[in-house]
């Protein structure tokens, strides 16, 4: 039967099957997966030492429009198309953020104009 001779030629020098019989490998955590103490710390680096040069030029691309040459040129740094999408969805967020922070300091800035000509009216 050649389930019986399989198992009986288990842990031979040859054949399909050779070599030392081990169980499986399991991983002790989830591959990619980033823990929380290494985002924060990311993101104080980040917020202190500011984007690297290849990032303010991704986000620039993408403030003119150029979303196909932005993963390209994030491609070519790091060498991976998942990394590079990853990337570039990341400077799409760095780009909405600061749009939104340029857009409350305006709005801000023209209350506090309003509210200084309603004091000097009066």
């Amino acid at each position: 039967n050649f389930f019986r001779m399989s198992s009986l030629t288990a842990g031979v020098a040859y054949g399909v099957e050779r070599g030392h019989k081990t169980r499986g490998f399991k991983r002790s955590r989830p591959q990619g997966k980033v823990a929380k103490r290494s985002k924060f710390i990311r993101e104080c680096v980040n917020e202190i030492a500011g984007r690297a040069p290849y990032e303010k030029r991704i986000v620039e691309m993408l403030r003119l429009g150029f979303d196909k040459r932005a993963y390209r040129y994030a491609k070519k740094r790091l060498g991976r198309h998942n990394a590079a999408m990853h990337k570039r969805d990341l400077m799409v967020g760095v780009l909405q953020q600061t749009r939104l922070a340029e857009q409350r300091k305006k709005a801000e800035a023209k209350a506090q104009k309003e509210k200084e000509q309603k004091e000097n009216k009066q």
